[in-house]
């Protein structure tokens, strides 16, 4: 699911930065006060080794860019990619990029890369340039070309990747399908250099995509009595943007998150790893931990307060997103209940495993307020919908290990798509 404080990118419409669930949404831009003072500065070990299948991850204050502007990066899970033309050695590690496992598939601005020549990928009838149109469940959309890269996360690497550039100007002006919310074409609309997409799915339209021509996805626009006109296409499955970790020599299943757990206050930053594979190594081996199947929009069935909707777990999203009787904050989205309180939910996957998850709910304007970066009881509404889905953004992965185990790929007994902890 996809979407870009309160945001939702992950969820592709199937959200992620904090508002709505998966890679994103605007939200009230509480901004960290410039003195900040609480009790824990950070969480984790930058300096500790990394393994071969791994990838640092941090939850800090986001691109320097944000700093002074009224746009705050709360709750945002970063890493570094380098992107190389296929085959060059001429390189470009870009930081900043928002892991989301609410979307597929690495999408990166064009102006963190605007010095290499990334080939455009075409559409085979025609020949002309793929375009691409992400919209998240937050409103937001991203466009630009699709083009090939190699592409190196942490020490894994994968060829010929059909990668999204975003706002690059090839691709020209977005098509009126494609602006119906609001568009993310800069570090400040992202609060990120890119997205990461991570999810259990190995494209980002898959075969709907492939068969036919979708409005809202890809898109060609050919010259048309002088100007280019814009129109949806379809896709094939290999030209399509694709999930970096579906195509790594090893350890391709899936993955696995792993951030510690956090004060009641919350921390200024704070460190964890990618541990790319599902139970293919000491690392990533899933224990105790329940996978739970789900459908192909990513999500899971899950019960609140009597009520089953669907969910999903997302990292794109900075908070956790459903509607309740918690008393809300002066901005009618954030909850400010007060004193912490303690939710129950039930999550049910598609092969019938069911878990019970409690999470805790601080009030907003407190620890907002207080300065924190990372919190793990951060919540907000989801649109405002007397009922409605469960998006479990970042705050439910501190203190554990989420898994995220891909489609037509199975660990420990479990064929994908799933999730699990």
């Amino acid at each position: 699911m996809n979407k870009p404080l309160l945001w939702v990118i992950g969820a592709t419409l199937g959200c992620s930065l904090i508002s709505c669930g998966g890679s994103s949404s605007e939200s009230s831009n509480i901004a960290p006060p410039a003195s900040i003072s609480i009790p824990v500065a950070s969480v984790g070990n930058p300096f500790a080794p990394v393994a071969f299948n791994e990838l640092r991850l941090t939850v800090d204050a986001g691109p320097a860019e944000l700093s002074g502007t009224n746009v705050a990066a709360v709750n945002a899970l970063y890493a570094s990619v380098t992107i190389c033309p296929p085959g060059g050695t001429t390189c470009q590690t870009v930081d900043d990029v928002l892991v989301d496992t609410g979307s597929t598939g690495l999408r990166l601005l064009a102006s963190e890369v605007d010095r290499l020549a990334l080939p455009e990928i075409t559409e085979p009838n025609s020949g002309e340039p793929l375009r691409r149109c992400q919209r998240f469940l937050d409103g937001t959309a991203t466009w630009g070309s699709v083009v090939l890269a190699d592409v190196e996360l942490g020490s894994s690497k994968v060829t010929s990747l059909p990668v999204h550039l975003i706002a690059n100007a090839a691709a020209g002006a977005a098509p009126a399908s494609c602006t119906t919310g609001s568009a993310a074409a800069d570090v400040i609309d992202l609060r990120a250099r890119g997205i990461l997409g991570v999810s259990s799915l190995i494209q980002d339209c898959g075969l709907s995509c492939a068969v036919a021509a979708r409005s809202g996805n890809y898109y060609i626009c050919p010259l048309r009595g002088g100007t280019r006109v814009c129109e949806a296409a379809a896709a094939p499955l290999a030209r399509q943007v694709r999930n970096p970790i579906a195509s790594m020599s090893s350890d391709n299943n899936g993955l696995v998150i792993k951030l510690p757990a956090l004060p009641a206050a919350g921390a200024r930053s704070v460190t964890g790893s990618l541990f790319f594979g599902v139970d293919t190594q000491a690392n990533n081996a899933l224990g105790s931990a329940q996978l739970f199947t789900l459908d192909f929009d990513n999500t899971f069935f899950i019960t609140y307060q009597g009520v089953t909707d669907i969910g999903f777990i997302d990292s794109g999203s900075n908070g956790l997103f459903f509607n309740s009787d918690i008393p809300l904050c002066t901005d009618n989205v954030f909850y400010c209940p007060s004193g912490n309180r303690m939710e129950n939910m039930e999550i049910l996957g598609l092969n019938n495993r069911s878990a019970r998850i409690s999470i805790e709910i601080a009030n907003a304007e407190t620890i907002l307020g207080a300065g924190a970066i990372a919190m793990s009881n951060l919540a907000a509404t989801f649109d405002g919908e007397q009922q409605g889905p469960v998006d479990l953004g970042l705050p439910f992965f501190f203190g554990k290990s989420v898994y995220v185990l891909l489609e037509q790929r199975s660990a420990g007994g479990t064929t994908g798509p799933a999730v699990g902890f």
